[in-house]
């Protein structure tokens, strides 16, 4: 007689029974996935803090000048600004004036510079594991850039907007967002541990398997107290 092999065809009904026959394994990795992703956010990651100091550079208009040589003059002077505001040679001089022992390069990484396409705004975004620290360091770049502005870029109208302030409210780690993302994460790995569980079990147990592989069921002995 011929053998046949005993294929597991999934449907939506498979799936929903899967799914009621281990609740208790879903709601336990969801429970674990989801004290681990807590505890992580909670306790193991560092938090983050951000502040950020806005300059403005004053570009002198010419009377015979077009409007859009303005704005191409104007964009021309805040990308300058933008990429001297982070050079090395700022940022060695802020950071010897504030003692923080940091290489420049470290400092660099936290450093995030937007300049705005239509004004001569330029913003300096300082990342640090200390509120105050963030803030120092975004005020104290934006002096030494200033101080230095006409001897490197030959431009001296350039000032503060808007000062940085310590803001004590961590912008990193997103605990909710990690919190919710354990969940869902625990959630998915127990469904796949369930399907995986009943896709890798080849053995015969109920009378539906039988009928699966196109069997008779002829009988059954039943359990000897």
């Amino acid at each position: 007689m011929e053998k046949k092999s005993r294929d597991k065809i999934i449907t939506l009904e498979n799936i929903l029974s899967i799914f009621k026959k281990n609740l208790g394994l879903i709601f336990l990795t969801t429970l674990l996935v989801s004290v681990v992703g807590t505890s992580y956010s909670m306790f193991l990651a560092t938090p983050k803090y951000t502040a950020s100091t806005q300059l403005i550079a004053k570009v002198s208009n010419n009377d015979g000048d077009s409007f859009a040589g303005q704005v191409q003059a104007a964009n021309q002077m805040s990308t300058t600004l933008a990429q001297v505001l982070v050079s090395p040679t700022i940022i060695k001089d802020a950071k010897e004036n504030l003692h923080i022992n940091k290489s420049v390069s470290d400092i660099k990484k936290n450093l995030n510079v937007t300049a705005s396409p239509t004004s001569q705004v330029v913003t300096l975004t300082v990342t640090d594991t200390n509120a105050y620290t963030a803030s120092d360091m975004a005020n104290e770049i934006s002096k030494v850039f200033i101080k230095k502005a006409p001897e490197l870029m030959n431009v001296s109208n350039i000032s503060i907007l808007a000062k940085a302030q310590p803001n004590t409210i961590p912008t990193s780690p997103n605990k909710k967002l990690i919190v919710i993302g354990s969940v869902l994460a625990g959630f998915i790995l127990g469904i796949l541990l369930s399907m995986s569980k009943v896709l890798l079990n080849t053995k015969i147990q109920t009378q539906s398997d039988l009928e699966e592989m196109d069997m008779n069921y002829l009988g059954g002995i039943s359990k000897i107290k």
